[in-house]
Formats: structure tokens, sequence, C-alpha cells
């Protein structure tokens, strides 16, 4: 909830401050960079695409929660969620130290655009969208038969 409650705030504020610039005594802390961040500049296909992704992501993955679990499927999705990204950051982590990855980086400078990094994001948000609705599908198709 105190999350849901920042996001909400910053969000206030940055329509107050965009109709009334005067009440500048009243600001969060985060309304300046959260501002700079939504008015900065337009998304390209990448950024539409990603931002339809993820909306559609909560969506499907409440559907894949409830057609899988049948007693109190919200709590028991956000909980299989929660340890499957948890345990993925913690299976990279083992990986990064139990291969001594930190020996084999590269001191050149790389930069990946920002298209690019889009591009990636929205093409992986897919691509679980599509998993989890065959998640779903095969379920569903189980619990008829």
């Amino acid at each position: 909830m105190p999350v849901v409650f920042w996001i909400v705030a910053n969000i206030e504020g940055a329509i107050v401050h965009k109709f009334v610039p005067q009440l500048t005594e009243h600001k969060f802390l985060a309304v300046e960079s959260f501002s700079r961040f939504v008015d900065k500049e337009k998304p390209g296909f990448w950024g539409i695409f990603g931002i339809i992704q993820s909306i559609l992501f909560v969506f499907i993955a409440a559907f894949a929660g409830a057609s899988h679990f049948s007693k109190s499927p919200l709590i028991k999705t956000l909980f299989t969620f929660s340890i499957i990204v948890a345990g993925f950051f913690m299976f990279s982590l083992l990986l990064y130290k139990g291969l001594n990855m930190k020996e084999y980086e590269s001191t050149a400078n790389v930069t990946i655009s920002k298209e690019k990094i889009l591009m990636l994001l929205a093409l992986a948000g897919s691509i679980i969208n599509l998993t989890l609705l065959a998640f779903a599908w095969f379920r569903l198709k189980e619990k008829e038969a």
C-alpha cells in the first residue's frame, strides 16, 4: 500500500502542479522526477507496445491464476509470481558469483540504445503474456476433460 500511495500522490501532485503552478510549497519528494519522466518525450513504437504488454500482463496473470488456483487465486498468484521473480534473481546472483563473472567484465564502453532496451522488454513481455495464456488455456482444457 505505501507504494500505491506514493504513485497516486505523485500523479496527483504532477496534475495539480500542471494546472496550478503557484502551489509550490505543496510538493511531494519525487514530483519533479516523476513529471520529468512523464513529460520527457513521446514513446516510440516499442515503448507503446511495452506499455500495452504491461497492462495486458496484469489481466492475463489474473486470468492464469484464476484458471489454476481454485481457492483464493489472487493471493496464490501474487505469491507464486513473487517466488518466481525472487528465484530468478537468486539464480542469476548465484551464477554471477559462482562463475566469477566480475573477472570477465569488459573495460570497453558498450552502450546500448534506449530503443533496443525497450524492444527487448516489449518482446519479453509479449513472450511472458503468450506463455501465461497457453498455461491458462491448457489448465482450463485439463479441468474440462
